[in-house]
């Protein structure tokens, strides 16, 4: 799980952080130019994961939200289960119709 951090653009991270309203000492976000990448085992690196999923998982709850796309009961009385993200994998989970793959395509912008 570690080295999929090693992964992550750092484009990702501030357009991430950027969209989630963070201020860098109090005013607007301003650009930042890492001079290396974050070393092995910080922990920061887990948070900027998760931020970054953040970012891949709104755009989809919020189409769950307003019913552009229908996610899964896994039995009656449950909860709906649209997405669900991991450190190495996602799912996305839906009627298996062309109009709900074009649908999500168009949320992904793919």
């Amino acid at each position: 799980m570690s080295k999929v951090y090693d992964h992550l653009e750092w484009s990702c991270v501030e357009f991430a952080l950027r969209q989630m309203g963070f201020t860098v000492h109090g005013g607007k976000f301003v650009y930042l130019q890492p001079q290396r990448g974050i070393q092995q085992g910080d922990p920061i690196s887990s948070y900027l994961f998760i931020i970054c999923s953040e970012m891949f998982s709104l755009p989809l709850q919020d189409a769950e939200i307003r019913g552009v796309i229908q996610g899964i009961a896994v039995a009656r009385e449950t909860p709906r289960v649209s997405h669900l993200l991991f450190a190495d994998n996602s799912s996305i989970f839906c009627k298996a119709t062309e109009e709900a793959m074009t649908k999500i395509g168009a949320i992904l912008g793919i």
